[in-house]
Parts: C-alpha cells; sequence; structure tokens
C-alpha cells in the first residue's frame, strides 16, 4: 500500500474479489428470502468501502452489484483488481451462515426449510 507524504497507515485488510462477492449476494439473499430487515441490509452494506494498492476507493453497487471506482470525476464503473484492502476501523459486514448447506449447491439452508432456497433441491 502507498502512503502519501504527511499521513499516516491506516491498517486495512486484504480481501479477495470473490470473498467480498459472495458475502455480498449472502446478504443479498438474505434481504430476498425476508431472513434481514431492508434497513438492517443497507445498514451492513454502507460500510461495503475498500481500496486497492494505490489507495482508489472502490465500492459495490447495491441496486446491480457492479463495482465502481471512485474518482476525482465521480464513480466509474470497472474491474476492480483480484484482491482489495478494507480498513480494519470499518464495522464488520461479513454474515456467517449458520446451519447446514445444500449438498447441491452449497447455498446456506434455511432452519425450517423443507427445500435450498438456491436449487430447489429437498434440504
Amino acid at each position: 500500500m502507498n502512503e502519501t507524504e504527511g499521513q499516516t497507515a491506516r491498517e486495512v485488510r486484504k480481501e479477495s474479489i470473490l470473498a467480498i462477492r459472495q458475502n455480498f449476494n449472502y446478504l443479498v439473499e438474505l434481504l430476498l428470502y425476508d431472513e434481514m430487515e431492508e434497513d438492517e441490509f443497507f445498514k451492513k452494506l454502507e460500510s461495503l468501502f475498500y481500496i486497492d494498492e494505490s489507495g482508489a476507493p472502490w465500492l459495490i453497487s447495491v441496486k446491480n452489484g457492479n463495482w465502481y471506482k471512485l474518482t476525482e470525476d465521480g464513480p466509474v464503473l470497472g474491474e476492480p483488481p483480484d484482491f482489495l484492502y478494507r480498513p480494519v476501523d470499518l464495522p464488520e459486514i461479513k454474515e456467517e451462515p449458520t446451519g447446514e448447506f445444500c449438498a447441491d449447491c452449497g447455498k446456506p439452508l434455511s432452519e425450517g426449510k423443507e427445500f435450498c432456497s438456491g436449487c430447489g433441491k429437498p434440504a
């Protein structure tokens, strides 16, 4: 991570784009299947803020799941690098599913449901 003169380094944690995307998709599923209230969903996504190695900020869109690099001219649609960095002083957003997972598609199974919400196979 590059530092600009006069600034102190901010402690960050490296995360893969795949892990970030999986976490985002999990939160979207919780919202879609009424396992999370909309207010809670948006509150968790407020802290989706990542930076690349140059310190440029990246955000994932709640509306379409696309990545945007924040520039002086505004957000620019783009493909982030394979890894981004998340400041550790931001609150955690990662939700760990509880319970079992579907043997066919790997999605978390909701307690009390007879079928997988991902592929429709019996739980």
